[in-house]
């Protein structure tokens, strides 16, 4: 690997594959803690404050167009679950789906590489 190009360079079939820099990994822990306990708070919350999610959708709707978007956009799995969960789809079905997103993004979000060394 050459120092400080963060790329390293296998033999077979003349593939590259970047290595993620110190800093990279760092915001790969932090991004993953951030939506682990952002998805803990909404778990809490259904449990003990179900009115707690339904302030937060409340909120996040009266907030201009542009501002939903952005958080759309930031927290876009717990939007969807936050969504969801404020539908009015059978209980069963809301928390299939709202645990399901959360469980898949939080194993996307799981910071792999750090395992390989």
């Amino acid at each position: 690997m050459a120092e400080g190009s963060g790329y390293a360079v296998t033999r077979d079939r003349g593939t590259s594959k970047k290595e993620p820099t110190r800093m990279e990994q760092l915001f790969n822990v932090a991004v993953f803690v951030l939506f682990l306990v952002l998805w803990a708070l909404f778990a809490y919350a259904l449990v003990a404050n179900q009115g707690g999610l339904d302030t937060v959708w409340e909120w996040s709707r009266s907030q201009h167009i542009i501002v939903q978007g952005v958080i759309w956009i930031l927290v876009l799995p717990l939007a969807i679950g936050l969504w969801i969960w404020e539908s009015g789809w059978p209980l069963l079905v809301r928390l299939v789906l709202v645990i399901s997103i959360g469980a898949f993004n939080i194993w996307l979000f799981f910071p792999k590489d750090l395992l390989k060394r």
